[in-house]
């Protein structure tokens, strides 16, 4: 009996004294005794065991895999990464998509019966005039290509710079009449001109303008575009006819020289480079985390009226140059 009470002291003692700190196993496999002064769900704060009069020593519990209690208890460390995550700061990674934007358009352009036609009807004088017109109402469809960059940090408003080509058609009538004193005393010439042109005429627009973001993926740019000939190609069918009058005296009959052109050249008549307005509306949209757009523009210029309406699409290929 003597012995027996004598064992259950002895374990008492040393459990006891075992257990009068606090154990800490880091995943590291290394050991700590401590005496644990806080415990909370990021970090815990103790003494060293071996010098408790000493510093307090804080520990992330993301270092710690086990906790051993004065008291026997242990506690298996899982801290979840989500506990306490570290405030995200306000500045946030420039990307390259800040400032440049690239996109590539495909299209067409429906040309209306102004297009390549002269603004002007020149009167030249009380007894000249010149005329050109519309031939139909018919409208004609082409291509267009091209690509845009878009540069700004600003997500509001960004300037553009494009490059595209374009293809366009007119077909107009021109006609010309005048009588006028020829040089030598009593004659009078009469010029009746009636010509009819078709022309086809290759464009590379350079395009630049501002870029208005009005909702999320509504955009109006109205934009300026300088409009340089890469191929005139004009034909003309029609007759040139001059008549030379005499005075009533004379016993000469009128002379008529007559000009027939047939698909001929317009060697006269060419197109130059002009600049133009053309705004533009779009819409931009995602599909499977690709880009697209859609727009509209309208240009047309002063000089050769060259009015055109252009629908199509816009696609940007690289991820780094979109936002």
């Amino acid at each position: 009996m003597r012995n027996q009470i004598l064992f259950i002291t002895l374990f008492q003692l040393c459990t006891s004294t075992y257990f009068c700190q606090d154990l800490l196993i880091k995943k590291d496999s290394s050991r700590l005794e401590v005496k644990l002064l806080e415990v909370n769900p990021r970090a815990l704060k103790f003494k060293l065991y071996s010098n408790l009069n000493g510093p307090d020593y804080i520990i992330d519990k993301m270092e710690v895999a086990l906790i051993i209690y004065q008291n026997g208890i242990q506690e298996v460390i899982n801290v979840p990464e989500n506990v306490n995550p570290p405030k995200k700061s306000k500045y946030r990674e420039v990307k390259l998509s800040d400032y440049i934007n690239f996109n590539l358009q495909a299209g067409v352009v429906i040309n209306n019966i102004y297009c390549n036609k002269p603004r002007y009807r020149e009167s030249l004088g009380q007894t000249t005039s010149e005329n050109y017109n519309g031939y139909s109402k018919k409208s004609n469809i082409n291509f267009n290509v091209g690509f845009n960059f878009l540069l700004g940090k600003n997500r509001f408003i960004k300037h553009i710079i494009g490059v595209n080509y374009l293809r366009s058609e007119g077909e107009f009538d021109y006609s010309y009449r005048s009588n006028h004193p020829s040089q030598s005393y009593g004659e009078y010439k009469l010029q009746v001109t009636q010509l009819h042109y078709k022309s086809n005429v290759d464009f590379l627009n350079i395009v630049t303008g501002i870029r208005f973001t009005i909702a999320k993926k509504i955009h109006i740019e109205p934009c300026i575009s300088l409009n340089s000939i890469l191929h005139n190609n004009i034909k003309v069918t029609g007759t040139n006819t001059n008549t030379t009058y005499y005075d009533s005296g004379s016993i000469i009959p009128p002379i008529v020289e007559t000009t027939y052109y047939n698909d001929a050249n317009a060697s006269d008549y060419k197109i130059g480079t002009t600049v133009s307005f053309c705004p533009r509306i779009s819409y931009e949209f995602q599909i499977k985390n690709q880009k697209l757009g859609i727009y509209y523009s309208y240009n047309i210029a002063y000089q050769y009226r060259l009015p055109w309406n252009m629908i199509g699409i816009t696609y940007y290929p690289f991820k780094k140059l979109r936002s």
